[in-house]
């Protein structure tokens, strides 16, 4: 879908930007119909340059899992952020007195937001420093959510109790194993298969009873490095992207995402495999150094991790080609290591 200056130039003016639109670079600019082959699709990012070189980025939405007040929460929490020092995008608001308005673009109705644009390239690898600086960028996002009591009617990929989210679809694996494998694998240690199954069930449902009395608050939901903004010194200059920011329990939210920030995230070209545990060493105590856990955090931060790292999805992956090889001695291998974690605690 193309967006032309006229439309964007228009957009500006209701978010009080006026000037020529001198240059618009999309960024993502998406359209299909949706699963009911009817419904259009649309995601459009554009970086629009005004005559005065300054710079915006636009984003045009329609998609009916982002539906215009989860937008407008987004942008409220990020403003919140914004104007507490955090260093994430501001946020322009409408004529309408909203920061997400509706537009109708290309014959449809849209979600529109404005912000300003931060200068710099994404993040390309995490070493020490970084994880440390993310951590404690994470850590006051979550001091500044508590006490400006910001929240978002939605859940975040991290939730470990929705069956859509991200971060089960390693254990989802793991639970298809027999399935795909049951009747073929002769030797494969199919008891401590089971064993490990059934803990993690139990382990999370006695969690379950505890998870109300958690904080939980709007977070930012993805720190990837693709949304990390680095200046050309190589320095951290903000955090982009609230597309899918919602409530989380912040413990989980800090457990979860440090596990997919130091265990998934490309390395530095000096680190190995190996250093990863250490990076989220790092991560964890930068956190705690920013942001102390109440009581409650403190007594499942283990039983957090101990059911979301094992089960990280890239971990399966390895178990599932060790199956896939016939290696049987390495998947036990395998499963002995996760019965170590999941039983071990991890925090002390």
């Amino acid at each position: 879908m193309k967006i032309d200056r006229p439309v964007l130039s228009a957009i500006l003016r209701r978010y009080g930007v006026f000037g020529s639109v001198i240059e618009n670079t999309p960024i993502i600019n998406g359209q299909r119909l949706d699963m009911d082959g009817v419904t259009p699709r649309i995601k459009s990012i554009t970086k629009v340059t005004i005559e005065n070189g300054s710079s915006f980025i636009v984003k045009i939405v329609k998609e009916k899992e982002h539906p215009t007040h989860i937008i407008e929460q987004q942008s409220v929490f990020s403003q919140c952020l914004h104007k507490c020092g955090v260093r994430v995008p501001k946020r322009l608001m409408a004529d309408t007195g909203k920061y997400c308005s509706i537009e109708r673009v290309c014959g449809n109705y849209c979600s529109v937001t404005v912000e300003e644009c931060l200068d710099g390239k994404e993040l390309e690898v995490i070493n020490e420093k970084y994880i440390a600086e993310l951590a404690q960028i994470m850590a006051n996002m979550h001091s500044i959510a508590v006490a400006n009591k910001c929240h978002i009617d939605l859940n975040t990929i991290w939730n470990i109790y929705d069956p859509h989210s991200d971060i089960l679809q390693g254990y989802q694996r793991y639970s298809l194993l027999p399935k795909k494998y049951g009747d073929s694998h002769k030797g494969f240690d199919w008891g401590r298969y089971k064993a490990i199954h059934d803990t993690y069930l139990q382990k999370k449902n006695s969690l379950q009873k505890l998870w109300h009395q958690l904080p939980k608050y709007a977070v930012q939901g993805d720190f990837s490095t693709n949304n990390v903004i680095v200046h050309e010194d190589a320095s951290i200059n903000g955090i982009i992207d609230f597309n899918i920011a919602g409530d989380e329990v912040l413990v989980n939210d800090m457990v979860t995402e440090g596990i997919f920030i130091c265990y998934i995230m490309d390395l530095d070209k000096e680190l190995t495999e190996a250093d990863r545990r250490g990076l989220f060493d790092t991560f964890v105590r930068e956190y705690l150094r920013t942001r102390v856990l109440s009581k409650q955090e403190k007594e499942v931060i283990n039983d957090i991790y101990s059911i979301v790292f094992p089960f990280l999805w890239t971990r399966i992956e390895i178990l599932e080609s060790c199956l896939q090889r016939g290696a049987i001695l390495e998947a036990n291998a395998f499963l002995e290591e996760t019965w170590e974690i999941l039983t071990t605690p991890y925090f002390v």
